[in-house]
């Protein structure tokens, strides 16, 4: 049985979470309160919903680690098929440099399966 999620930060309609399989010192998710599949599922008058969630994971990465995590953050989403979960997570992940070798394959930047936050709402914004 898994120990329950500690919720680590909430802002608005987001909450933000520690990874159970964490890549890094400090890897946390924050996902909507609500219900979104996965990023394929936003449109383009919903892209200031992706600018939002990096934020507040940057809030909550700072409160839970300190200011010096944020020297060297990744941040993204994993893209279906090769998403774990049906429901909309961002990804922020410090150090990112510390990352194991199946962390950085897991969350190569502009793969197939991963892209940032920046790259993700570039990716809404053309083929919305």
């Amino acid at each position: 049985m898994k120990p329950p999620v500690e919720i680590l930060y909430e802002k608005g309609n987001f909450c933000v979470f520690r990874d159970h399989r964490p890549v890094a010192k400090n890897h946390l998710l924050i996902i909507p309160k609500y219900h979104v599949g996965s990023v394929k599922y936003l449109e383009k008058d919903e892209v200031g919903m992706i600018t939002q969630m990096k934020e507040i994971g940057l809030e909550a990465l700072e409160q839970v680690a300190g200011p010096e995590a944020l020297d060297d953050v990744l941040d993204g989403f994993h893209w279906p098929p090769f998403n774990t979960i049906d429901h909309l997570h961002l990804h922020v992940i410090s150090p990112a440099k510390e990352m194991s070798l199946w962390g950085r394959i897991q969350f190569k930047q502009k793969s197939l399966w991963f892209t940032t936050a920046e790259d993700t709402i570039k990716w809404i914004q053309e083929h919305r």
